[in-house]
């Protein structure tokens, strides 16, 4: 776990399919876009957008792989902070 600069909430950072690092929100959010997957010690998880996992993604889904997440800029007060160009 960790803690977002910007407003001090705790987040988990996970990794694209990219292979880019995001920050979710830690506690699971049934209103989120992605799901994330376990990958063993000293690995971060993957986030997949739930549609790539399945178009009609439903409760039997969540139930069999796991919990929901919200991508944390999305609900970042201070977001704006970490937008490229952002003044210091």
């Amino acid at each position: 776990m960790a803690i977002c600069n910007g407003c001090g909430a705790a987040i988990v950072w996970a990794e694209t399919a990219d292979g880019k690092r995001q920050p979710f929100d830690r506690e699971p959010d049934r209103e989120g876009n992605r799901i994330l997957l376990g990958r063993g010690p000293n690995r971060p998880p993957l986030a997949l957008p739930l549609e790539r996992i399945d178009p009609h993604f439903g409760d039997e889904q969540v139930k069999t792989l796991g919990a929901i997440y919200m991508p944390h800029h999305a609900t970042c007060p201070n977001v704006a902070d970490f937008q490229k160009g952002a003044a210091s």
